[in-house]
């Protein structure tokens, strides 16, 4: 989100797999678009990991 606006999303097959992979190519894009990290990170349990708080912490996400 970027001032309270949705700046990105992703439609996956049913049975995709787990979410885990996708938040860096969100990160990156979010940082493509805005020249920066987002402020904050929210998503489902699916996408929770320690690699991928890790991944947020490292690029700049608070």
């Amino acid at each position: 989100m970027e001032g309270g606006i949705l700046t990105g999303s992703r439609i996956v097959e049913q049975g995709g797999g787990p979410d885990q992979p996708y938040l860096k190519d969100s990160l990156q894009a979010h940082r493509r678009h805005f020249g920066r990290a987002p402020d904050l990170l929210a998503a489902d349990r699916g996408m929770s990991s320690a690699a991928n708080e890790r991944l947020a912490r490292r690029s700049g996400v608070r």
